[in-house]
């Protein structure tokens, strides 16, 4: 007979599998904030790239480091400094803004935002929200999973900060 708790390990490693694919996968449908063809487009017939929009958090600290490396013990101990902010896992990257309407990008458009710009107002609305409630000073995220995001979020936040956790 089959020891219950080895069955319950398959299911942890089997869930923990499909989760990190789920990561790493693009959405299945394309969430995009560009205007519907029959709105102008850029000058230069390339779709709407908005500008980078003034950030509340400017430069948060992203530990990027792979499962099962002690980062949590880390993110305690972060927390428990004074100055220094480390929530659970924020897992931004999937934190997603759906654009229904043709008429809602054109909106964002007139705002000078798409859906990354807006994508990331968010994000960086999430961090300062964290530490407005704290009352300190400096975000970290230690997100494990942020090493696969890490250009999308220094396209965020140009000026964060990361720091690798080595075996």
């Amino acid at each position: 007979m089959r020891d219950p708790r080895m069955s319950a390990i398959g299911k942890g490693l089997k869930r923990r599998g499909r989760l990190m694919a789920e990561a790493v996968r693009p959405p299945r449908r394309i969430l995009d904030g560009v205007p519907s063809p029959r709105s102008p487009e850029g000058t230069d017939g390339l779709p709407y790239v908005a500008p980078p929009a003034p950030r509340l958090v400017d430069s948060p600290v992203f530990v990027l480091s792979s499962v099962r490396s002690g980062s949590t013990l880390l993110r305690v101990l972060l927390n428990s400094h004074s100055q220094i902010r480390a929530p659970h896992e924020m897992h931004l990257r999937t934190v997603h803004v759906h654009l229904s309407r043709d008429f809602t990008a054109e909106a964002m458009r007139a705002l000078e935002l798409d859906k990354d710009e807006l994508e990331h107002a968010l994000w960086d609305r999430l961090l300062h929200l964290e530490l407005t409630r704290s009352g300190k000073r400096i975000i970290v995220d230690k997100t494990s999973p942020n090493t696969l995001v890490w250009p999308r979020l220094h396209r965020c936040w140009p000026s964060a900060r990361y720091r690798t956790l080595a075996h």
